[in-house]
C-alpha cells in the first residue's frame, strides 16, 4: 500500500523536491524495524527517534483544535499514533535493551 502512495506520488509531481520528505518519514520506522530485527546497533537510535516523534506528533496534533467533522479524531490520534510511539520508547528503554545497546550484554 505504501509503494502504490509513493508511486502515486511520484508520478503525480515528477520527482519534485517535495516527495522527499514524506518518503523519509514513512521509510525511517521500516528501516529502523528491519535494523533492530537484524540486530543493527545503528538502527536502536533511529528507532528512539522514531518513537519519540510519533509521542511529540500525536501530542501536537491532538491539542490542536479540532474540526466539527471529525469528533473522534483525537481518540484514533491516541491510540494509532501516541501509543505506539510510548511502547516503542518504553521498550527501547528497558534495562536489557541498553544493555544490548552499549555492548555489555546479550539478549538470551
Amino acid at each position: 500500500m505504501f509503494l502504490i502512495g509513493l508511486l502515486a506520488e511520484l508520478v503525480a509531481r515528477r520527482g519534485d523536491d517535495q516527495v522527499l520528505l514524506p518518503l523519509s518519514l514513512g521509510l525511517a520506522p521500516l528501516v529502523a524495524g528491519i535494523g533492530l530485527l537484524s540486530g543493527r546497533r545503528w538502527a536502536w537510535p533511529l528507532a528512539m527517534y522514531v518513537g519519540a516523534a510519533g509521542v511529540a506528533f500525536g501530542i501536537y496534533t491532538m491539542t490542536q483544535p479540532g474540526d466539527i467533522t471529525l469528533p473522534g479524531a483525537a481518540l484514533v490520534t491516541f491510540i494509532f499514533v501516541v501509543i505506539p510511539g510510548a511502547v516503542v520508547l518504553f521498550v527501547l528503554l528497558m534495562p536489557r535493551s541498553l544493555r544490548w545497546f552499549r555492548g555489555a550484554g546479550t539478549h538470551r
